[in-house]
């Protein structure tokens, strides 16, 4: 979708970003559960910041990483030993949500928590919440923790 719609989607949403992207009817359709994740990894997004939030960049961003990440995997046939080595994708799978130490090729340490229901792992050094949250909300995720 143009960036217009996905402004406006977003903008007009408090659900967490990640629910919104997994809602095949309202934002972009085929994104499943670890796209999600990589999307918002490229793009520097909490996943669980309320989609109504993220500033403008953001949603650019966002929206710009959906694109890559698909074109990627299109380009790759999605052969997982093609995608790019740094990809949150090959340290999310096998790991399990239970795993604490996980780092990433940079040396960031990998989450896994739970947003909308669904499993998710994410970057807490990199991933931020909505640039346009309120001072008093901002580091409050509604991501819960893995056990």
């Amino acid at each position: 979708p143009a960036l217009a719609s996905f402004l406006a989607v977003l903008g007009r949403s408090s659900m967490p970003v990640k629910s919104l992207l997994l809602d095949q009817g309202k934002v972009v359709c085929g994104v499943g559960n670890w796209i999600a994740d990589e999307v918002l990894h490229k793009a520097g997004v909490h996943p669980a910041a309320p989609a109504n939030t993220l500033s403008d960049r953001q949603i650019a961003e966002l929206r710009d990483a959906v694109l890559f990440v698909v074109r990627t995997a299109v380009k790759v046939d999605a052969d997982a030993a093609r995608f790019p080595k740094d990809w949150l994708f090959h340290f999310r799978w096998g790991v399990g949500p239970n795993s604490s130490g996980v780092t990433m090729p940079d040396g960031s340490l990998l989450a896994f928590g739970e947003v909308g229901g669904r499993t998710t792992a994410f970057v807490p050094s990199r991933q931020h919440m909505g640039e346009n949250a309120a001072a008093d909300t901002v580091g409050e995720a509604a991501t819960t923790p893995k056990r």
